[in-house]
């Protein structure tokens, strides 16, 4: 009677314990192979000529994925890439690529970087006194890729007096000025990035 119950207790442990065992080999099997998916890649579009940017990657894997960027002749390992333009170049995508380790599934994100250059060497042209009554031409000009657009600001006995969007402007002192002030702010079209200058004014009364 002894064996018998000694079996009876072995039979009745045995099939709970196999199958609890099951479920764990299964469980770790499945995780081993999961992603990479919802891929994001994270970022400027403008990339700006001499300034360093960073990017991210990040994708749902197991285990962890393995980053890998190309951008033209640049390629990098990592989930971060940091960029910085030496000179100009075409747009062109960014791409980053997670790879899982264990599956060597991949997957990728892409954005168009487009590169710019600029705002610099700000510089107002025109005269230093101006006339009440009579039309001033002023000129602003600098260095941007593609293109620069122009605000300017007019000031005249420390308060606003106009602002005007374009190049060249027309300034016409109100009378009883004395004097002012001149802002030009270059904006670059593409990044959006922006320098200003000022120039003093002189009113001489007629």
């Amino acid at each position: 009677m002894v064996h018998q119950s000694a079996c009876l207790l072995l039979l009745t442990c045995l099939p709970g314990f196999y199958g609890n065992t099951t479920e764990l080999l299964r469980t770790t099997a499945d995780s081993t192979s999961d992603g990479p998916s919802s891929v994001v890649l994270s970022g400027v579009d403008v990339v700006t000529l001499g300034i360093l940017y960073s990017f991210q990657c990040s994708a749902s894997c197991y285990p962890a994925c393995q980053f890998t960027w190309t951008w033209g002749n640049v390629t990098s390992q990592g989930p971060e890439l940091s960029l910085q333009l030496t000179e100009l170049q075409a747009a062109q995508n960014l791409t980053c690529t997670a790879v899982n380790p264990v599956t060597k599934t991949a997957a990728t994100a892409q954005k168009m970087l487009q590169a710019a250059a600029g705002p610099s060497n700000i510089q107002i042209r025109g005269p230093g006194i101006l006339t009440t009554g009579v039309a001033s031409n002023f000129t602003c000009s600098a260095e941007c890729y593609p293109s620069c657009n122009y605000i300017w600001r007019v000031d005249f006995d420390g308060m606003t007096f106009s602002t005007v969007e374009g190049n060249p402007v027309s300034i016409v002192p109100p009378p009883s000025t004395l004097s002012g002030s001149l802002t030009c702010k270059a904006q670059n079209s593409l990044s959006h990035l922006y320098i200003s200058t000022t120039q003093s004014l002189q009113v001489a009364c007629t």
